[in-house]
């Protein structure tokens, strides 16, 4: 007998006004069932920021109908991943289905992830920066998580979360995006697909299907030529380019960046999202997750002398000195941060916001020796912010109010018809 399936929605709209509802809608349609749940990266962290704030207790929650609790439609950081996991622990949340996908509109729903495995637990991984910098792969440690199990801090470490493996039928390659080249192992490079989640190409746009989903990759001859090479010798499938960068550990995918988004500082590559990561955690003032970084070849940057004298004069510097790293960051309202901080109310705003900025600068460079040309500090809903990890926060409820967009699915599987 086949299986069925429901789908139950939460609106975007309504998931931002009450995170709450993704446990208590998981517990009310439990039951015995088989359930599955797909969230963002944004939901994970603002459903345990929310119950942290209102101390609200996971014990009445129950997850224990989970089969899967997947991660997509943004990257998935490691610091969410683990705090979401010590939350939801109380509510018996059963470890083995949690971990991330991979998938954009090109790869039709996903080419990767980690449920279909059986994975015990995602392992996350820390890389060394400096190496990551160079496009190389170079693994420091592993974490699985464990009740009160915390990520080893390592300033010559990044942490990075799993995209899971490939689907069933779906392949997955690493290759040069200029070479077109498979990328030897432990090596950054272009996430290539193929298999029965692709899309045939643009509609009516034969020049970029061409370009996209029509990819080769170009075998080595010779001597230079190995098993892999050989392998795809006489291969006829095309293959689908994705744009996103990343490697292969384990045969499981991790996302670096897009390659339109990679910052280049020096002839080293950075990936927006790990500046700002760095960036939101510099201080307590900052809005987790609402910060951007940005490359820009030429900037007039504001000094902090100037704006003090009320603007008297305007002193600029110019960089052109290839690429320039500028933060951009939300700040949380005075009020709130106050409230936490009986000492902040001593000093004057202008004088912590300077404090935030210098904090900002020497965490970017602390983690990744790159300087910080210019930061910018935005109060909340005073501008739209589009970060690296998909949607900021502001972007994200800008959108919310026209379009329909659902934060996640749960499905029960039973034998039979509803």
């Amino acid at each position: 007998m086949p299986y069925m399936s429901k789908a139950l929605f939460i609106s975007a709209m309504s998931f931002v006004a009450n995170p709450m509802l993704l446990p208590q809608m998981l517990t009310k349609y439990g039951g015995d069932g088989k359930n599955f749940c797909v969230v963002n990266n944004f939901a994970l962290l603002h459903t345990v920021r929310t119950a942290r704030k209102k101390k609200v207790d996971a014990a009445q929650f129950d997850y224990s109908s989970l089969i899967c609790h997947g991660i997509g439609g943004d990257f998935a950081l490691p610091s969410t991943y683990v705090s979401y996991c010590e939350y939801t622990s109380k509510a018996k949340m059963p470890l083995a289905p949690f971990g991330s996908s991979w998938g954009q509109a090109e790869v039709t729903c996903a080419g990767t992830t980690a449920v279909p495995h059986h994975v015990k637990t995602a392992k996350v991984i820390m890389v060394h920066k400096e190496a990551l910098a160079e496009g190389r792969v170079q693994v420091l440690n592993t974490y699985e998580f464990e009740v009160g199990k915390k990520l080893e801090e390592n300033q010559e470490g990044l942490w990075m979360m799993p995209a899971g493996a490939a689907l069933m039928g779906m392949e997955i390659a690493i290759v040069n995006p200029d070479t077109l080249e498979l990328c030897p192992a432990d090596t950054v490079g272009e996430v290539w697909a193929r298999g029965p989640g692709t899309c045939a190409g643009y509609y009516r746009l034969p020049d970029k299907t061409e370009e996209t989903f029509r990819a080769r990759i170009a075998r080595k001859k010779g001597e230079d030529a190995d098993e892999e090479d050989n392998k795809w010798e006489n291969e006829k499938e095309f293959w689908v380019r994705s744009g996103d960068l990343g490697f292969l550990y384990n045969d499981q995918l991790f996302i670096t960046s897009r390659i339109k988004d990679v910052i280049i500082v020096n002839g080293k590559n950075f990936c927006p999202g790990d500046l700002e990561e760095s960036a939101h955690n510099a201080s307590n003032v900052v809005r987790k997750g609402n910060t951007v970084a940005v490359a820009i070849t030429e900037i007039d940057v504001d000094s902090a002398e100037a704006s003090a004298k009320k603007k008297e004069s305007q002193l600029s510097e110019k960089f052109t000195d290839g690429q320039q790293v500028v933060i951009i960051a939300e700040v949380r309202p005075w009020k709130e941060v106050t409230a936490e901080d009986a000492e902040l109310k001593k000093r004057k705003q202008e004088e912590v916001y300077e404090e935030v900025c210098k904090n900002v600068r020497e965490a970017v460079l602390g983690d990744h020796r790159v300087p910080v040309q210019g930061i910018y500090l935005v109060k909340v809903l005073t501008s739209q912010l589009i970060s690296s990890h998909n949607f900021s926060f502001i972007i994200f409820l800008w959108n919310l109010c026209f379009l329909p967009f659902f934060i996640f699915c749960v499905c029960e599987n039973r034998k039979g018809a509803y």
